[in-house]
């Protein structure tokens, strides 16, 4: 687990992050960072999150979590992905907000898979 993460102070002026639907979700954006790996990855599973971010708060549902999560990535402020079955999300623009992470351990869990775009140009992550 890391020991400090960055918070942008764009953040305030983010239409994204200001368009969230409520505080709550807010709030869970501006804690994210501190249960993500190294590449900004973690388990899409509202338990979770829920345990990782709120664990001393009885008021916390997954419904709430659930909700959160949909709003982030209604906005791009998340991707959600599935690899072997399992869910995960990763924050855009990790690199861009936090820097160097390399110090920290290997992220342990699997970045989206890469995929042969539909019109064959490229390569493409999806979700």
């Amino acid at each position: 687990m890391p020991q400090y993460r960055k918070l942008a102070t764009k953040t305030l002026e983010s239409f994204d992050f200001n368009g969230l639907g409520n505080d709550f979700s807010r709030l869970t954006w501006c804690l994210l960072p501190l249960v993500a790996c190294r590449e900004g990855r973690g388990i899409d599973i509202s338990t979770w999150l829920i345990g990782r971010l709120y664990p001393l708060r009885e008021d916390v549902t997954p419904a709430m979590i659930e909700a959160a999560m949909a709003d982030f990535a209604a906005h791009g402020m998340v991707m959600r992905y599935s690899v072997a079955g399992r869910r995960y999300f990763q924050i855009v623009n990790w690199t861009r907000y936090q820097g160097a992470t390399d110090k920290e351990a290997p992220s342990p869990y699997p970045a989206p898979e890469l995929v042969e775009s539909c019109a064959g140009v490229g390569r493409e992550l999806v979700g």
